[in-house]
Order: C-alpha cells, then sequence, then structure tokens
C-alpha cells in the first residue's frame, strides 16, 4: 500500500503543504531538504507523482446531504485522503435534488479551477443529461448515477448484493425465517442491488418472502418509523427485519418502545453502512460495514489514472457484517 504524503512530510521533518508543493514543481528548497523529502519518500515507500498526479490540485466532492451520518463519515474521509495527498477538496450539498445535481456537475465542469469531481448521487441521472458532455475526471462513488456500462465511466462502491446476503445469513443461522425488509427506492442500482441479495439469500435457505413485508422508501429515520406500525400488524409476526440503511433502523428502534416492542426479544434487526452511531445505540445494532476508507482512496487513485489518460475500471469493494446485540438467537420453528 502507497504510503501517503502526510508521512513522508512527517519523515522528512518537514511540512505536508511544503513536499506537496515540491512534488508538484510549485516551490524551490534548498538542496538539503530536497535530500529530505527524497530519503524520506524511499524510506516510507512513497512513489514518485506522475504528471497527472501533479497537474491535479483541486477536487470537488458533490454529496446529497450533510443529515445523514453516512453521507457525513465518507465526506470527512474524501477531504483527509485528499489531505494527506496534498489535494483540497471542496465540498457541495445538492440536497438530494437530481436538477441541482446536474447544475452542478455542469458549473464544476466548466470551471478552470477545479481538476476533477467526485460525485455522490442520490437519483438516476440518466436521461436528464449526457455524461459524454463531461470533460473532466469524473468518478461516481458509491451511487451508479448514470449507466456505466454505456457511458465509459467509473463507479467506486460496495458489492452491495454480497452485503445484504452476508445479512440474511446471519439472521437465518440466528434461527429467524420471517424477516421483513426495508429497503431505498427501487430506481437506484444500490437499493436494487441490496434487495436482489436479500431475495438469493432468503432463497437459499429456503425461507418465503412475505411481499407485504416488503418496503421501499427514503433512507431517512421518518421512513423508518413510518413502516414499524405495518410490520407489527402482519399475522404472522416477522421475528426480525433487514433494513438497507442505519437511519432507517434507527427510525424503526426510536419507535419501537411506543408499540411496547422489544428490540431484539421481540423484533431483531440487521442494517447497512455501519455509521459510528451504531455502537452507541441501545442495542448495539449489527450492521454490513462499508469500507469509505478504501473508497475515498480509490476513488482517488481512479481519478489520478483516468487524468493520466489511462483506461480506468469500476471498482466493488466488499462489505462485512459486524455483530453487536440487535439480534436474537431464536430456535428453529
Amino acid at each position: 500500500m502507497q504510503s501517503s504524503l502526510t508521512e513522508v512530510a512527517r519523515v522528512a521533518g518537514v511540512s505536508a503543504s511544503t513536499v506537496s508543493r515540491y512534488v508538484r514543481g510549485q516551490l524551490r528548497v534548498t538542496p538539503e531538504t530536497e535530500d529530505k523529502i527524497l530519503h524520506a519518500m524511499d524510506k516510507v515507500g512513497w512513489e514518485r507523482p506522475c504528471d497527472s498526479y501533479t497537474s491535479i490540485t483541486s477536487v470537488s466532492l458533490i454529496i446529497p446531504e450533510l443529515t445523514n451520518p453516512f453521507f457525513t463519515l465518507l465526506a470527512d474521509q474524501v477531504v483527509r485522503t485528499g489531505r494527506e495527498r496534498g489535494i483540497d477538496v471542496f465540498l457541495h450539498v445538492s440536497n438530494g435534488v437530481a436538477s441541482r445535481e446536474v447544475e452542478l456537475i455542469r458549473n464544476l465542469n466548466e470551471d478552470q479551477h477545479v481538476h476533477g469531481i467526485l460525485f455522490v448521487g442520490s437519483n438516476s441521472l440518466d436521461g436528464l443529461m449526457d455524461p459524454r458532455l463531461i470533460t473532466k475526471p469524473f468518478i461516481m462513488v458509491d451511487e451508479e448515477v448514470f449507466d456505466s456500462a454505456h457511458n465509459d465511466l467509473c463507479l467506486i462502491s460496495c458489492d452491495n448484493r454480497n452485503g445484504a446476503y452476508q445479512a440474511i445469513n446471519h439472521l437465518v443461522s440466528s434461527g429467524h425465517s420471517r424477516i421483513a425488509f426495508v429497503g431505498g427506492r427501487t430506481e437506484l442500482p444500490t437499493a436494487r442491488a441490496r434487495e436482489t441479495g436479500f431475495r438469493e439469500a432468503m432463497a437459499f435457505h429456503g425461507c418465503t418472502v412475505d411481499d407485504r413485508l416488503v418496503f421501499h422508501g427514503p433512507f431517512s429515520e421518518a421512513f423508518g418509523a413510518s413502516i414499524l406500525p405495518s410490520i407489527i400488524q402482519a399475522d404472522p409476526l416477522p421475528t426480525a427485519v433487514f433494513t438497507t440503511s442505519d437511519i432507517a433502523a434507527i427510525g424503526i428502534l426510536s419507535t419501537a418502545e411506543r408499540f411496547s416492542l422489544r428490540i431484539p426479544e421481540d423484533l431483531s434487526i440487521v442494517s447497512c453502512d455501519d455509521i459510528n452511531l451504531c455502537d452507541w445505540l441501545r442495542p448495539r445494532l449489527t450492521s454490513i460495514h462499508q469500507p469509505i476508507g478504501s473508497m475515498a482512496k480509490g476513488a482517488f487513485d481512479t481519478l489520478f489514472a483516468i487524468s493520466a489518460g489511462k483506461r480506468a475500471k469500476s471498482q466493488w469493494y466488499p462489505m462485512k457484517l459486524i455483530i453487536r446485540s440487535s439480534v436474537r438467537a431464536i430456535e428453529e420453528n
């Protein structure tokens, strides 16, 4: 793994800004300082940057919102990764509005001070704009808002299908077979992939999917809270629910007491994203972890490759089940 620019600066005994400006040819240093920097690069195994790297000094990150902790964590990781590589990251919030997302992409594509765009979308933009008009390095992160198979665009995301499969495997191995599903909006590939993983795992284990217990909506606390009455009115009751968002799971947890529902004694929960709050909830929330650190690094690596004229490929990172205390083991029926 390539060491960070920050490590080079620490070993050399200079600031990260000095190293960043030096490798870009923007700063002349004394021979003594240059020797220190070059020696530090060799010592920590930092590769000398290519021309495309040195030409990228600022990147814009577009995210849907800051109220969802997942996007906040992702933005923080992108900014940290950019700082390690001496790249300024400018944050733009679309508020999840498709027209605003298109407007931001177009404006940033024309901004001469922006050298690349990392786009975390929340809507399908196929048909709303022609991605072939995007002339700057452009990476979709987390959500495939354009059909990359037809537009030669790169996506940095997770294996959401397998992540959902892991969630159901855990619930079934804990004795659950009647499982409700709380998913995202079906027009989004991530939401469809997670539902596919859910249905495939249920079929593999011989569990029936009750479509009356399949819900779709926005990733929000309010949505999670709103579907709980439908879940507890089902006959027979499900013993578990798989939500494809921690935020929706929090909505269920916060509403459960109102219905005298105990988690996990009466209803077990597994969710997705593994935001920091999962460890602080009661019960602590079992969730599928998204490796946002690896995603951020992969996004920058892909950005540099595209800038260098190389053909970059989309990347899907594995997700990992983090077991906490929101699932109760029950005897098989």
